[in-house]
């Protein structure tokens, strides 16, 4: 089991009620690990200032996962 910090653990929560809400049936909800995975691959992507447009396209895709808007 991975530790995370405070602030990943509260953005796995907000997931969760997020997913509780919007969520589809066909949807596959994240486990914590997976989303630590995918949270700090998203962290990364917004920390660069100016990013290619394929990393464009992978952060869009991340926030899709995510459920973030």
């Amino acid at each position: 089991m991975r530790l995370v910090s405070p602030a990943q653990h509260e953005r796995f929560l907000q997931y969760l009620e997020r997913f509780t809400y919007f969520g589809r049936g066909d949807a596959v909800r994240l486990d914590r690990e997976r989303f630590a995975e995918l949270d700090s691959e998203h962290q990364r992507l917004l920390a660069i200032g100016q990013r290619s447009p394929a990393e464009e396209e992978a952060l869009l895709a991340l926030r899709r996962a995510l459920l973030r808007d």
